[in-house]
């Protein structure tokens, strides 16, 4: 799972707290003020995290749904039936079954890394 938030810090370790490893966090971070300034370490629009990935894979899931899985008012059935590549309407469990079998094994989970609270002055 992907989830992005804005620059709190207190996000940060909430959602480590919450979902461990088993997210993929990122944060947008807007800074305004002069592009042209060289001393920004973060210019508008960067993305810390994996987002570009993970939004090709959330696009790839929809297509393969919507040719294999719904059945269009058009053709009565899906595209992917009309187009001769199959003869069965999928359901999501067959995606899912799609995707556990090209993932690789899962290995080791590595060592729990606390970071550092940081104290909020009231």
């Amino acid at each position: 799972m992907q989830l992005t938030s804005d620059g709190l810090r207190l996000y940060e370790g909430a959602v480590e707290d919450a979902f461990g490893a088993d997210v993929d966090y990122a944060q947008l971070i807007k800074v305004f003020g002069d592009p042209r300034d060289e001393e920004r370490t973060v210019q508008p629009g960067d993305v810390q995290g994996n987002v570009l990935r993970n939004h090709a894979a959330a696009l790839a899931l929809y297509f393969v749904f919507y040719n294999f899985c719904r059945v269009h008012k058009t053709l009565r059935m899906s595209p992917a039936m009309a187009g001769g590549l199959t003869d069965t309407l999928r359901d999501a469990e067959w995606i899912v079954g799609l995707i556990d079998a090209a993932a690789p094994a899962p290995g080791p989970r590595g060592p729990y890394k606390k970071r550092a609270t940081v104290p909020i002055s009231n």
